[in-house]
């Protein structure tokens, strides 16, 4: 019993052994990667233990069509090991070889779902990657490599919620998987449309525009990707859609040499993996972008690792952008991690805003002091939730220097359906495909609304129906 049990549940723990002996590499490698399949215990819970072993044997397959001959895949207990026995030689070495090779295989492994059933089920895959001693066996700094990648895999791997057994929460995840693989879709048929919230000072000045990320889908039907978040989150998947976000916030950049733009991301994305590697590339390529760019960490979900939390801000400070912390005083990340941080720009949470307006006497005493707290850390504080000129006065008594919300400035307004599938506004231009697919669900739409008013009239007058 105990042995069924340990099967079905990949641990992710440490165990106490050197791990490089139970990784016997095949040949001599230039360029390790191990990767762990997050969602697999949910996935088997959910849709089956035949499932997610399927899955699994697919990701092993794309892992080894992605290596072919340069290289060897293969499972030891839970993790899936890549090798490729020749590596670029890039500038930056081999560090810089294993971050593209991270990529593109997180990529190859995750680019496109798999059909389960009548469902579409999408792989959460974690991967890091190194240079490895190509020497022979048994030689003391590729074994040290090998443990060390283990150690950030482990820590890096997202803390997802496992899921129940019973129908309502096997139904609950399923429905957050329709989710995600709509987000999915979206971010590979250039469906993902942003509009920006000003953050402003008292006196008129604007510190920085906020990148509001939404979804339109074939039929150009949309959504605010905040509404998805907890689906992305829960399943595993909000790196895909933060990563993507931020490339585009960067093409804006390009696009607007005096912009000075903001990208907000989740918690858990905070990390140094293969899914980053193309944006930190550009980062280092353009200082001049990398300087006008924000990055905003929401803290409504806990960091994988305030240890990796801190090296990912350092990779992305370093590059030349400035760092925020989003949602501060309601988040999971203590003082001791916002101070360890070091954010550039703290932003309060409305909740203490809106309890400063209702409850002033009580809770809402709270606000002025952790603005003060705020100021104490960060250069720069901003009040979030100002949409009225009460919330304004509170504000601005408070001496918070930076403001966000109606009253100061609305975010550009949604698009219609065709305007934003013809890519009008403030949007991403999208493909031909995609405004036909748009165009030929209108139609649809329109169809069946006439074949319903033709059988509505008829039931009404009694005529008989053809």
């Amino acid at each position: 019993m105990a042995e069924r049990k340990s099967r079905s549940r990949p641990s992710l723990s440490i165990v106490p052994r050197p791990w490089h002996v139970g990784i016997p590499l095949l040949r001599p490698c230039a360029i390790l990667a191990i990767a762990v399949f997050d969602n697999f215990a949910a996935i088997g819970c959910v849709y089956g233990r035949a499932a997610a072993e399927t899955m699994r044997r697919e990701l092993t397959e794309r892992a080894r069509e992605f290596v072919g001959e340069a290289g060897a895949a293969y499972w030891v207990e839970a993790r899936l090991i890549v090798e490729m026995s020749r590596g670029e030689s890039p500038r930056g070495g081999g560090e810089v070889a294993a971050a593209r090779l991270a990529s593109r295989l997180v990529r190859a492994l995750t680019g496109e779902g798999f059909e389960v059933g009548e469902a579409k089920v999408f792989a959460m895959v974690t991967i890091v990657a190194a240079p490895i001693d190509a020497g022979g066996p048994g030689g003391a700094s590729r074994a040290t490599a090998v443990d060390e990648l283990v150690r950030r895999l482990v820590a890096a791997a997202p803390r997802l919620s496992c899921t129940a057994p019973d129908a309502l929460s096997r139904g609950r995840y399923r429905t957050q998987m329709d989710w995600a693989a709509l987000a999915a879709d979206c971010i590979r048929e250039n469906g993902l449309v942003l509009t920006w919230r000003p953050v402003g000072g008292l006196d008129g000045g604007i510190l920085y525009r906020e990148a509001e990320v939404g979804l339109v889908d074939a039929r150009g039907a949309q959504w605010p990707a905040a509404d998805l978040r907890a689906a992305l989150e829960e399943t595993g998947l909000v790196r895909a859609i933060d990563t993507h976000a931020f490339g585009l916030t960067l093409d804006r950049l390009h696009a607007e040499p005096d912009a000075i733009l903001g990208c907000n991301i989740s918690a858990a994305s905070a990390i140094v993996d293969g899914w980053w590697a193309p944006q930190f590339d550009r980062l280092v390529r353009d200082r001049d972008v990398a300087s006008r760019m924000i990055v905003e960490i929401d803290e409504t979900v806990a960091f994988s690792s305030i240890s990796l939390a801190v090296e990912f801000v350092d990779r992305l400070r370093g590059a030349g952008c400035r760092i925020a912390i989003d949602h501060f005083g309601v988040g999971h990340a203590s003082l001791r991690h916002v101070l360890a941080l070091a954010p550039d720009i703290i932003k309060i949470d409305p909740l203490y805003l809106r309890l400063a307006a209702t409850r002033p006497q009580g809770q809402g005493a709270a606000f002025a002091p952790l603005v003060g707290l705020a100021r104490s850390i960060a250069r720069h504080v901003v009040v979030e939730g100002v949409d009225d000129a009460a919330a304004l006065a509170i504000a601005q008594a408070s001496g918070a220097d930076w403001l966000q919300g109606h009253h100061f400035g609305m975010p550009a307004p949604r698009l219609s359906r065709a305007a934003a599938m013809a890519g009008l506004g403030d949007t991403i231009v999208r493909s031909s495909t995609v405004r036909r697919s748009a165009l030929s669900g209108r139609l649809q739409v329109f169809a069946c609304l006439f074949v319903g008013a033709v059988l509505a009239v008829g039931m009404i007058w009694g005529a008989p129906l053809p």
